[in-house]
């Protein structure tokens, strides 16, 4: 008996061991996982940002000769111009698609035009608020090709803005604004009109295509809508109401 009784405590004794054994390589194995896991999460995370960065700087002088194109095509010209104008406006947009198909390539939902809490507006008085001239110079001219009337303020500041609307009070119906701006930011701006108790829907007008961004516009009651460079005369014609078309 006590032979056996040594032989089943040895045994027992290894079982245990070796249950130990398995837990420790288990736990092992799984604090690997966690770590590599999170590494990986780490690193997407950062793809992902980099390439919303790197998408936005590309789509800069994208947009911008975009709408540069939409403008010129409504103006009256020979056959043989209309037609580079075309073949330009094509080369634009076979390039903003293959940057767009860099973030089907990597599986990442990108943000489209969209307007929501309210339906369709008729403008009278705009402000547009983007630290880019060129792009606030071609979206006054395509605002104002399909309405000469719209009293339309520009802004490459969005401290001058808030300045302006502070002493004026303007009867604005519709405030377009870029969020990436220097020293004040779309979102800092949105705040510093809420201080001033001036009520006034926004339309963030960005080259971002961050689903980050149309996250946080959402949070505020102020913004209406969300639109990606470049905003061109069918966009504004299928999401806005002006007093002619």
């Amino acid at each position: 008996m006590d032979n056996q009784e040594a032989k089943h405590r040895l045994g027992k004794a290894k079982s245990m061991e070796l249950l130990n054994t398995i837990k420790e390589a288990t736990t092992s194995l799984i604090n690997d996982y966690e770590s590599e896991h999170k590494r990986l999460l780490e690193i997407n995370n950062k793809l992902e940002q980099a390439l919303f960065k790197l998408s936005h700087e590309l789509r800069l002088p994208i947009t911008s000769a975009m709408g540069l194109v939409d403008i010129l095509l409504t103006e009256k010209c020979s056959p043989e111009q209309e037609e580079l104008l075309e073949l330009t406006q094509q080369s634009l947009n076979h390039a903003d698609v293959a940057i767009h198909s860099l973030y089907d390539l990597l599986n990442i939902k990108i943000v489209e035009n969209i307007t929501y809490k309210t339906g369709k507006i008729k403008l009278k008085e705009i402000m547009l608020v983007d630290d880019d001239e060129i792009f606030n110079f071609i979206t006054k001219k395509i605002f104002q090709r399909i309405d000469p009337s719209l009293v339309i303020h520009t802004f490459s500041s969005a401290s001058n803005a808030a300045d302006y609307i502070s002493q004026n009070r303007p009867k604005l119906n519709a405030l377009f604004l870029d969020i990436s701006m220097p020293e004040v930011n779309g979102w800092s701006f949105i705040e510093q009109l809420k201080e001033l108790g001036y009520n006034v829907d926004v339309y963030i007008l960005t080259s971002s295509t961050d689903p980050k961004d149309l996250k946080k516009a959402k949070s505020y009651n102020m913004v209406k809508g969300f639109f990606t460079k470049p905003l061109t005369l069918n966009v504004l014609k299928e999401h806005f109401i002006f007093n002619k078309i």
